[in-house]
């Protein structure tokens, strides 16, 4: 038996006014699975300045409720924004496009100006003025209405499960936060894929060229998943796994070990 030693950190409460702190929003994209083979730019969609990034039919973009201060795009471990303000304190870089790489978008958020309340707005598209767009009518939603909505919509499904979780006063339910996190796994574009896990799709000991991570679907992991809503009483969530695994099943009878969600090897 090992002893575990657990130590208490104690934070000290920042003091002062906005103006003597910088913030800075750090964004490392893996745009379609990859780090590697990115693109990054400084732009403006409608008029709302924006860090765009981007690869083969994917896109993303990052836009914020406040003024930006300053904007960079660069490579990760070169140029990007965590190199410049570790070694200057503040950012001095102000690249404008980056191609080809492992990237990193960094920008300073106006805490002054909006007195310290901002909403940052990360959208996807299948280019950059669809990205934009989402993330312009984000910004124009407002936080509050897409946290209402987000809650709102996980509540009705929880109401559809069978209420099995043991009464803990004070103590968290761990049912209910079991049965978000197994539903958290499912794909929006192919009902019924489930990844095995969002622990590890890269981290720093899973570059790009081991694909074989726990963000692809397998087929085992996705039975127990199935094994696991189904005794939740998450009837419509399991046919649409059976579902998926009738249409991925190979021409032979087998299923890959792991694949993609749209049911590529």
């Amino acid at each position: 038996m090992r002893e575990v030693v657990l130590q208490r950190i104690h934070f000290t409460p920042l003091e002062g006014v906005l103006t003597d702190f910088s913030l800075f929003a750090l964004l490392s994209p893996h745009v379609g699975n990859s780090g590697a083979g990115n693109s990054a730019r400084l732009g403006e969609f409608k008029g709302i300045p924006m860090l765009f990034a981007e690869r083969d039919s994917v896109a993303l973009t990052l836009a914020c409720s406040a003024d930006w201060l300053n904007r960079s795009v660069g490579f990760v471990g070169a140029s990007d924004g965590w190199q410049d303000i570790s070694r200057h304190g503040h950012m001095e870089w102000s690249y404008h496009r980056a191609d080809n790489g492992n990237l990193a978008l960094t920008a300073e958020i106006d805490l002054n100006a909006c007195a310290g309340s901002f909403t940052l707005a990360l959208g996807f598209g299948r280019n950059s003025e669809e990205a934009g767009h989402r993330a312009a009518a984000s910004l124009w939603d407002g936080f509050e209405c897409a946290a209402a909505k987000c809650s709102s919509n996980w509540q009705e499904w929880q109401n559809t499960l069978l209420p099995i979780q043991a009464d803990i006063a004070g103590g968290r339910d761990l049912y209910r936060v079991s049965t978000a996190v197994l539903r958290t796994h499912g794909s929006s574009r192919f009902p019924g894929a489930m990844i095995a896990s969002l622990s590890i799709p890269w981290g720093f000991s899973k570059g790009d060229g081991d694909l074989g991570g726990y963000h692809l679907v397998w087929p085992r992991d996705l039975v127990e998943t199935a094994g696991g809503l189904l005794a939740a009483g998450a009837m419509e969530e399991v046919r649409r796994v059976l579902r998926y695994l009738a249409v991925t099943q190979e021409a032979h009878g087998y299923w890959p070990q792991n694949m993609w969600v749209d049911g590529r090897p």
